[in-house]
């Protein structure tokens, strides 16, 4: 009885957590809130950066289980992060990833996102080379 107490207590304690966390980022005027919302990160170099990351996540989602992806760092030679048009990124780089012959090939891929005004980053293209 008692764990399933625990159990029903977790999903308001996060709530709690989430709400003290928005009403503690109104207060603080320094508040780094302003680099996940709004049009800070059109055209910036944070906004490349998150479009970087975002990138490799949609391109491992799309690779094999098990191809282990390995992705360059933001700025690696081979890569690049450009912004264009009303806050859309469009990301040209590589990732290495093992074969089902235990072999490391290296992909090309393109994916191009647009940063949404509800901080969502939608995929318009998505291309992975052989």
């Amino acid at each position: 009885m008692q764990r399933q107490s625990c159990l029903l207590i977790l999903p308001f304690l996060g709530v709690a957590i989430g709400l003290l966390a928005a009403c503690s980022s109104e207060d603080d005027p320094d508040s780094v809130e302003e680099t996940a919302v709004g049009e800070e990160l059109c055209g910036t170099q944070a906004g490349e950066r998150v479009a970087d990351s975002l990138a490799a996540a949609y391109i491992a989602a799309e690779l094999p289980e098990g191809s282990a992806p390995t992705f360059p760092a933001y700025g690696a030679e081979g890569t690049s992060v450009v912004a264009s048009g009303e806050c859309t990124f469009t990301v040209a780089a590589f990732v290495d990833v093992r074969t089902a012959a235990g072999e490391t090939v290296r992909r090309p891929y393109t994916v191009t996102m647009t940063r949404q005004p509800d901080n969502s980053w939608p995929v318009q293209s998505l291309e992975i080379g052989d």
